[in-house]
């Protein structure tokens, strides 16, 4: 037998076996995890390299039918830009898993859970892939470099800020809810043959025995229209009187500083304890005793709870004001922010129902003469008889439209009432990629990173921020508190050029409009030399 692979007899080579078909050989299966930890790998490839404190990318894959479907979790640095960081994620993401596991990926959900502050530049200085130059807000168009210092001109002003009346809107609504749900609960049990509440019962016996002119009725309606009268103030002035409008340092921001944080100290109340040196110098240059440092007044201070004198100017210790009151047609601003209102609306019209009940009553309790039409002739009246009161009791529409009413009448009521204790807060942003595409921004990402470079500028000592509005148009309301020293108008205009200025490029926004208030923190009487 040769050393071949012949026959013994031979020699001859033997016959080869024969080929599986490729429908019977098998298949490779790659699991989803796999997957997931290609599309993590290839996400870290495109934003290396990540900030100092940033968690790896992670990603999650659901696979069907050769089609991978990926979601991205990434946390980027801040400021920058954001869409076009997410678009590279995306096409890196989806080449290198289409590569490597030979699978069609339709879609990758990319998806930013937090900001991560850099030492490096803005949004600004971002270079496009084609190497033409930095990126403007409209992606594809060279940003054009604004001049340092360049400060926004002076804006018009603010306005009055107006309350949202939450708090007056919620004990309203409170009290609609409770009143007329006990109502409906107690008028569906008698339907249901229980007897009626004592306390309904006590509450219809005193209606129908008592006259209009009982001093109980006038109290009771004196009370009543009171109660109207006082919503419908609440309805129609402004309120939050601690609040001054300042100027606009940009027309999207609206800005207002607390009456302690504009007005000089008291002597002896917080203020400056004057030693050997001040002389009758004063204070320095564009400096308030024990308060913050203005701008130049402008307008005379006047302390807080108080009226500004009407006489002759302050003291004016260098330029014009850069906060203040605003006059003109920047209130009209508030006018439309109360018409569109819910809260106001229905303050009002609450108001107007118990104002007109009390005051008719109690003008007829004391005696005086009203049109022949209206049930009540004169002050011996009562004020709902019983007659009147069961007149439509055996008509057959009348308890199935007092249960329909009164159902009504309880869900708008706990409607108002969730809708006066409700925060609505943005959970996200959707950030346009430039490719089609949106990413995920969450919303306490965006609030952290913008609080954080605000708590950073000179001046500030505290910051936070709060998103509303919608996810593709978002809002923010800040409130800063300043430090002694601090310029009012000057930290509003580098919170305005800066910290709001990198958010709405970083988002890719066309306009961020933002609320700002401004406050003091506390301290010590500091000694002037």
């Amino acid at each position: 037998m040769s050393a071949g692979t012949g026959t013994p007899d031979t020699g001859t080579p033997s016959p080869a076996p024969p080929l599986v078909p490729p429908a019977e050989r098998g298949a490779t299966r790659i699991a989803d995890r796999v997957v997931a930890k290609i599309a993590a790998q290839a996400a870290r490839e495109a934003l290396a390299p990540l900030p100092g404190p940033a968690a790896a990318p992670h990603a999650t894959v659901v696979v069907a039918q050769q089609t991978a479907r990926v979601r991205v979790r990434v946390e980027l640095g801040y400021p920058g830009d954001i869409g076009a960081r997410c678009a590279a994620v995306r096409r890196h993401v989806t080449a290198r898993v289409g590569a490597l596991t030979d699978m069609r990926v339709p879609e990758v959900a990319v998806e930013v859970e937090r900001l991560h502050p850099t030492t490096g530049q803005g949004p600004a200085e971002e270079y496009d892939a084609s190497g033409d130059g930095p990126m403007s807000e409209t992606r594809g168009t060279p940003a054009v470099a604004e001049p340092p210092g360049a400060a926004p001109p002076a804006g018009k002003g603010s306005g009055r800020f107006w309350s949202p009346r939450r708090v007056p809107a919620a004990l309203v609504a409170a009290l609609l809810t409770a009143g007329a749900g006990l109502l409906l609960y107690d008028v569906a049990a008698v339907r249901a043959h229980r007897p009626a509440m004592r306390w309904r019962r006590a509450l219809a016996r005193q209606l129908a025995e008592r006259p209009l002119d009982d001093l109980w009725v006038r109290v009771g309606a004196g009370v009543a229209a009171a109660l109207g009268l006082w919503l419908i103030v609440l309805a129609v002035i402004p309120g939050l009187r601690d609040l001054l409008p300042m100027r606009r340092p940009h027309p999207d921001v609206r800005a207002a500083i607390r009456r302690g944080a504009a007005a000089p100290a008291r002597p002896g109340r917080g203020g400056v304890r004057r030693t050997r040196g001040t002389g009758a110098d004063g204070p320095p240059e564009g400096r308030r005793p024990g308060g913050l440092a203005l701008p130049g007044p402008g307008r005379r201070t006047s302390r807080p709870g108080h009226r500004a004198r009407r006489g002759g100017p302050g003291p004016r210790t260098g330029a014009p004001a850069q906060g203040g009151r605003a006059c003109g047609p920047a209130r009209t601003e508030g006018v439309s922010a109360m018409r569109g209102g819910l809260h106001r609306v229905l303050l009002a019209l609450t108001g107007l129902l118990l104002l007109a009940l009390g005051g008719v009553v109690l003008a007829v309790g004391l005696g005086v003469r009203l049109p022949s039409w209206w049930p009540h002739t004169g002050p011996h009246d009562v004020l709902l008889s019983r007659a009147e009161r069961t007149h439509w009791r055996n008509a057959p529409w009348w308890w199935p439209a007092v249960i329909a009413a009164l159902t009504l009448l309880v869900l708008l009521a706990l409607a108002w009432l969730t809708a006066a204790l409700r925060r609505r807060r943005l959970t996200e942003l959707l950030i346009d990629t430039g490719d089609g595409g949106a990413a995920h921004l969450r919303g306490a990402a965006l609030q952290d990173a913008l609080a954080a470079e605000a708590a950073a500028q000179p001046g500030v000592a505290r910051a936070r921020v709060l998103l509303r509005g919608r996810r593709t148009a978002p809002v923010v309301r800040a409130w800063l508190r300043l430090e002694a020293d601090a310029a009012p108008a000057g930290a509003l205009t580098t919170f305005t050029t800066e910290a709001l200025a990198h958010a709405r490029e970083s988002a890719g926004l066309a306009s961020l409009p933002a609320e700002v208030r401004l406050g003091e923190v506390r301290h010590r009487a500091e000694r002037v030399t």
